[in-house]
């Protein structure tokens, strides 16, 4: 994936392309996150949102499904926790999804609400993060997003489980063993 991403930066540079750029940095930041590389990761999101202009812009998330602002911004907050700035992880995050509410984008709303339950689970705020899985829900059952939805059924069990509540941290159907495997 790097190659892909250095190939799309060099290229955009070339082009002056600049929605070529932001995506560059978002697919570099993302990748760099996930790789552990934070500070570079820090980097090339940073640089797209300096990048991002909301009028020229606005139009790639009809392109790429999620507002690539949204995702810049939810990804920092990650990449920033990581890298040990808890309290500006979450008010990114809390950034990406007002962004996302105000752009009324049902998509970007559910990515950054779910990457949100992600950075509360690492803050390790639990009341925060049954409040954003129980949000993460709502806007998947409204959307039809059942990923979204999955991801916030999780966290909402996890929270009950936490609190001595079994019964309610069973929240799917009962875990069955595949027969004849030794288990």
């Amino acid at each position: 994936m790097r190659c892909l991403d250095e190939d799309l930066l060099r290229v955009s540079r070339q082009r002056n392309d600049s929605a070529g750029l932001v995506l560059g940095h978002l697919s570099s930041g993302r990748n760099l996150m996930l790789a552990g590389k934070f500070a570079l990761s820090q980097s090339h999101l940073e640089q797209g949102i300096a990048l991002y202009d909301p009028i020229s812009h606005h139009a790639l998330s009809h392109q790429v499904g999620n507002h690539p602002h949204v995702e810049l911004l939810s990804y920092l907050g990650i990449a920033l926790f990581c890298f040990g700035s808890p309290d500006r992880a979450l008010t990114l995050s809390n950034a990406a999804i007002a962004e996302a509410r105000r752009l009324a984008h049902p998509p970007s709303l559910g990515f950054s609400v779910s990457l949100a339950t992600v950075l509360l689970s690492l803050v390790r705020d639990d009341a925060a993060l049954d409040e954003r899985a129980g949000q993460l829900v709502a806007v998947a059952t409204e959307q039809g997003f059942p990923v979204y939805g999955a991801v916030g059924t999780v966290h909402r069990g996890w929270i009950a489980v936490k609190n001595g509540d079994l019964a309610d941290g069973n929240v799917g159907p009962p875990f069955s063993r595949p027969s004849g495997l030794g288990l």
